[in-house]
């Protein structure tokens, strides 16, 4: 095969890409859009990034040579700004960042069926690039011609050590031919010119992508390694990037010759040159690379799985910790609102007592015959004596106020009383009295006597107070009904006759009850009854504490009426 064939097929190789992309001016939209499940390059690729290099299961591949391999996908069609398929402003379905620097792509809405972008659809499928570079294209032969003999990029010095590589590659058969042929043909041709070195110690390729320089690597440099981009794959062959992380050990040296090699025959008779002979063809060579990148990929999905399952399990026990750590803190505070809520409650009680005891100004009712309500009434005492210290009725206060360890009966008005008496007008008989204490500050009193000729009922109410300050007194107002009936007889001026003689009427009266001691109280006060033509009455008595339920009463009464008794009072 002449080398004007190998060049013509090169050089259609080469052009492929640039056919894909003037056949696509007329598609109405410059990016990418997604149809039956692939990723497909839509209108001319801008220059800007046309040579970006994308990663495929071959190497390093520009832009351009990737869409045409992929290939033109259904037509795109745009009916009043409505396409057919989703369309997306980057050229591979808004998983790239390959776009024009005045079009900025939103991650919240990367790709629409609509024109305007007025609806958003999220990123669409990639590339099949696994299908695209499965396997390898056909190259139909060209015709020879000289014109074409500089598009496929190769200089002179290129030509030349091809050439000279050894005159066993120059007398190849055949189908040493064809296999370079195919093996060109398993990749998209370079769209950049391959070049040579004008340094004459460099014998390998060129190849300039942008503003970046490739050298060819040596025979049995791998595809795989080094930093991202700095080693890709053109035409089957290795090339490394000009960079400072590149190595002379690494770039390619042409094979030294056993034998001195022939004259070259002249150019329009020479046999198309092929790639340098290695120990492997370049079919083994690309299948390794394809096992090698399958293992590769294969491990790196083992471990994303391992390290997905070691997260997820992560997640569990920190959703479980969390779980645990909620229903601890919703024990906790269930807990401390019961103790709240008890709290409260507790000081509401005591606000309420407190209210009480200032709203009766009084001192606690409690009998001294026990400990603790002794101790109270002490400390009561105590405090009042030394709130009034400053006073400079000092002493009075402190004789007003009740000992400590005494009994505060005078303030207790919840008893029976039964009184045997005498009175004036009536002879002898008997008093019966109770009372019934309401809210520390009211009575509710009933008294009924009964002698031989004089019966007497009263019915009434009371309203007490003991003052902090002189905690012996307690003062009482009454206000009452009164009713009283007379047996009269006279038995020199009229044996046998008898006249009955009652009356009703109102009954007003003030006390006092003073305590003595623990023992002893004692009672004073005045009255007046409105029935029988109204009378003022003066009356008192005594107090003696048998225990702390049950007294020894006195009790005298002077006016129209006097009376006097002795009995017994009971404390319910």
């Amino acid at each position: 095969m002449p080398i004007r064939k190998l060049t013509t097929s090169v050089l259609l190789l080469v052009t492929a890409p640039l056919a894909v992309i003037a056949q696509s001016d007329g598609v109405p939209w410059q990016g990418s859009y997604a149809a039956n499940g692939q990723c497909f390059c839509s209108g001319p690729i801008p220059q800007s990034i046309s040579s970006k290099i994308v990663p495929t299961p071959i190497g390093g591949q520009t832009l351009t040579q990737v869409c045409a391999k992929v290939g033109d996908g259904p037509e795109l069609i745009n009916r009043d700004g409505l396409f057919n398929y989703t369309v997306y402003k980057d050229m591979q379905c808004g998983h790239s960042s390959f776009t024009t620097a005045d079009v900025i792509l939103n991650a919240d809405c990367l790709g629409s069926k609509e024109e305007t972008f007025d609806s958003c659809l999220p990123a669409g499928p990639n590339w099949a690039l696994e299908a695209a570079y499965a396997s390898p294209a056909v190259l139909a032969a060209a015709i020879p011609d000289e014109s074409l003999e500089n598009a496929t990029g190769l200089n002179q010095q290129t030509t030349t050590t091809d050439a000279g590589s050894g005159n066993a590659q120059k007398q190849s058969s055949e189908s040493d031919i064809e296999k370079a042929e195919s093996q060109i043909a398993n990749n998209s041709a370079s769209e950049e010119a391959i070049t040579a070195d004008p340094f004459a110690s460099f014998a390998g390729k060129i190849v300039n992508l942008g503003d970046h320089r490739y050298l060819q690597a040596r025979d049995d440099l791998q595809p795989n390694g080094g930093s991202p981009g700095s080693r890709i794959v053109l035409d089957g062959v290795v090339f490394l990037k000009d960079d400072k992380e590149l190595l002379l050990s690494d770039l390619y040296s042409p094979a030294v010759p056993e034998s001195k090699p022939a004259a070259a025959p002249p150019l329009d008779t020479a046999p198309v040159p092929t790639l340098e002979t290695t120990d492997k063809s370049a079919k083994q060579k690309f299948l390794d690379t394809m096992r090698a990148e399958r293992q590769s990929l294969l491990a790196k999905k083992n471990k994303e799985q391992a390290e997905r399952a070691s997260q997820q399990q992560t997640a569990k026990k920190n959703d479980e910790q969390k779980r645990a750590e909620q229903k601890r803190i919703a024990k906790i505070t269930a807990e401390r609102k019961k103790l709240s809520e008890k709290k409260a409650a507790d000081e509401a009680k005591v606000a309420r007592r407190n209210s009480a005891l200032l709203d009766e100004e009084l001192l606690p009712n409690k009998n001294t015959d026990k400990p603790e309500a002794a101790f109270e009434a002490a400390q009561q005492t105590s405090k009042l004596e030394s709130e009034s210290t400053t006073s400079g009725l000092a002493s009075v206060s402190n004789a007003l106020r009740l000992p400590a360890n005494t009994r505060a009966s005078s303030r207790d008005f919840n008893y029976f009383e039964a009184l045997p008496t005498n009175y004036e007008f009536g002879g002898g008989g008997v008093v019966l009295e109770a009372s019934l204490q309401r809210k520390s500050r009211f009575q509710f009193l009933g008294n009924v006597g009964m002698s031989d000729t004089y019966d007497e009922v009263m019915l009434g109410a009371g309203y007490f107070l003991t003052p902090k300050s002189a905690s012996r007194l307690t003062v009482v107002l009454l206000a009452g009904v009164e009713h009283g009936s007379f047996e009269l007889t006279d038995q020199n001026a009229a044996p046998g006759f008898t006249v009955t003689a009652s009356d009703t009427g109102l009954f007003l009266g003030a006390l006092s009850r003073v305590v003595i001691n623990n023992k002893f109280e004692l009672k004073g006060g005045l009255g007046y009854s409105s029935f029988f033509e109204g009378d003022a009455t003066f009356f008192g008595g005594g107090y003696y504490h048998m225990t702390p339920r049950l007294d020894v009463v006195s009790r005298f009464e002077l006016g129209d009426n006097d009376q006097l008794g002795l009995g017994i009072r009971y404390y319910y």
